[in-house]
């Protein structure tokens, strides 16, 4: 396995199509995983290119509500976790990761950044790509996987200006 590793991991555009695309093309030289962790109301069809798992507004029954990938020495669990996490309270996000046998957990659901470590478990979520819930801009982040580490980056997502012509 080749060191570092990157990743790009967005959710919740909320059938948003500018950033599914728009994220790949600018990262498709240097990005080794692309990561969808939900409610993006798109068919998988749509999400070419991409790990993903289905979020509670997506509706198609072509995406899986957990995916596991094993990446060098991390075990990662991808999720949506609406059905793991009750308001801030990750410890059942924590406790499926550890019965699944994942060091890190990458997921989405609540719109709001996030990169904690909670009972040895890393959890990161990137925010919303459309909104967050916390005022802040739309986000992403970029993960690089590391032998002896990992590092995080909050990217903020600038969407694309529609100008009208008279």
């Amino acid at each position: 396995m080749k060191y570092p590793v990157e990743i790009v991991a967005i959710s919740d555009n909320h059938g948003f199509e500018e950033p599914i695309a728009k994220i790949r093309q600018m990262y498709s030289r240097e990005a080794d995983y692309f990561f969808h962790l939900g409610d993006s109301e798109f068919p998988k069809r749509m999400l070419q290119g991409y790990a993903c798992v289905r979020g509670n507004n997506d509706y198609y029954g072509d995406l899986p509500e957990y995916l596991t990938i094993q990446i060098g020495k991390y075990r990662i669990l991808l999720c949506h976790g609406h059905h793991d996490m009750y308001w801030r309270n990750v410890a059942p996000l924590v406790k499926r990761a550890k019965n699944m046998g994942c060091q890190i957990v990458f997921f989405g659901h609540t719109h709001m950044y996030t990169e904690i470590e909670s009972d040895g478990i890393i959890l990161l979520n990137p925010g919303s790509i459309r909104y967050n819930r916390d005022g802040s801009r739309p986000t992403y982040m970029i993960v690089k996987l590391y032998e002896d580490h990992i590092e995080t980056k909050r990217m903020e997502y600038e969407k694309l200006e529609i100008r009208k012509h008279f």
